[in-house]
């Protein structure tokens, strides 16, 4: 869908909501608050939507030193948040610590929820293809709640705001997760960051699975990043149809498609946003390059590896990310380090200050320079075996 298509559908509903402002108003009671330079950090309005009538509060939170011009000289990423009303807080939390440490560019969130009782089940979930214990009325669902996002909130939101059309992002947990895990499938057009965490892909018989086939066997390109993440302590079954899902969009579109997936160890489904958090967002939003190498790049660099002071460490790899244990200090933590690739040769972890290089001598063995806390040493291969990885045994990110 054009950007002129998505201006044109949402007219109606732009002039009736932004007629009389020049952004978004923070409400209180029956007065708006409207500041005479410039948008509030946080600011909050009801919308009604055309298409559904259905209606959405939408939590808007802007980057620290937002100041709109008319040229709007600074543009900035867009994050759309599904059950907005309590993922935006998080979210915003953590980006203003993580913007100022200077590992993520300042982004726009747009939280999207209700002003009542959550509808979400509503909205997130497909319309029901087979006799299910509940019903969606057939204005709403998934396809009519993306459209939503399409034709109205998000040209409302670009029409009050000056955000980079070219770097939207959506993301949700549980049935949030599910609407984006859609999103990525029917919507990639609209959205290129997709943040899906412990998403409920059982829904309707696990109906995401037969879209994400039609995908496939469409061909064409599907150009993302993806960061996806689930608990340990999950239902199995979540943690299969989640790999499920990864590996088979990763397996057809992998030059195009980046992605990146946590088994978290040791939580459970209401736990998991807070702790991916800051890696979701790093991952999606971070100010280095994280590159999806393929699998045979990886094998290449797995193995137990030694430094001259004789502490050993084994890098290994799921066919997505490298991996290192025993790779920090073993008296502090005993958690495996999972490492972004900037270049085939040079990996990295900000959560634990680590920088790795990887050479190869005259002799054909692998070295690998680290650089940790500004402390430098090198390691040498002893041996090309790397242990096998359980699919729920996934690092931490970095």
């Amino acid at each position: 869908m054009t950007a002129s298509n998505i201006a044109r559908s949402a007219k109606g509903l732009l002039l009736t909501f932004i007629a009389s402002m020049p952004a978004f108003a923070a409400t209180t009671g029956d007065s708006a608050i409207v500041p005479a330079t410039a948008p509030p950090e946080e600011s909050v309005r009801d919308v009604t939507s055309r298409l559904n009538g259905a209606t959405y509060r939408l939590t808007v939170i802007l980057p620290t030193g937002y100041v709109r011009t008319d040229d709007c000289g600074s543009r900035y990423p867009t994050l759309y948040l599904m059950d907005g009303n309590k993922m935006s807080g998080l979210v915003s939390f953590v980006t203003q610590r993580m913007v100022a440490q200077g590992d993520m560019t300042p982004i726009i969130t747009v939280g999207v929820d209700y002003p009542g009782d959550s509808e979400r089940g509503l909205d997130y979930a497909p319309l029901p293809t087979s006799s299910a214990s509940w019903t969606i009325p057939p204005n709403r669902g998934a396809s009519n709640f993306v459209k939503v996002l399409q034709e109205e909130i998000v040209p409302l939101v670009e029409g009050a705001y000056c955000t980079d059309p070219t770097n939207r992002g959506i993301g949700g947990h549980s049935l949030g997760g599910l609407i984006s895990a859609y999103a990525l499938v029917h919507a990639a057009g609209t959205f290129n960051n997709f943040w899906i965490s412990s998403p409920s892909l059982m829904w309707d018989n696990k109906s995401i699975f037969s879209d994400e086939q039609r995908l496939v066997a469409q061909g064409g390109a599907l150009k993302a990043r993806v960061f996806s993440d689930i608990g340990s302590k999950e239902l199995p079954v979540m943690i299969v149809d989640l790999n499920h899902l990864r590996d088979d969009l990763t397996a057809r579109f992998r030059s195009d498609l980046a992605w990146e997936q946590w088994v978290i160890p040791g939580q459970i489904h209401a736990t998991v946003p807070s702790t991916a958090a800051a890696s979701a967002l790093k991952f999606l939003y971070g100010t280095r390059p994280s590159l999806q190498l393929k699998p045979a790049q990886l094998s290449e660099l797995v193995g137990h590896y030694q430094f001259s002071t004789g502490q050993e460490f084994t890098l290994s790899t799921d066919g997505h990310k490298l991996y290192g244990d025993n790779l920090y200090d073993p008296k502090i933590t005993k958690d495996r380090v999972g490492l972004s690739a900037e270049s085939p040769t040079h990996f990295y972890s900000r959560t634990f200050g680590m920088e790795l290089v990887f050479t190869t001598s005259a002799t054909g063995g692998t070295h690998v320079a680290i650089t940790h806390d500004g402390i430098k040493d090198t390691a040498a291969r002893v041996s090309k075996k790397g242990p096998a990885r359980a699919p729920d045994s996934r690092a931490p990110g970095n």
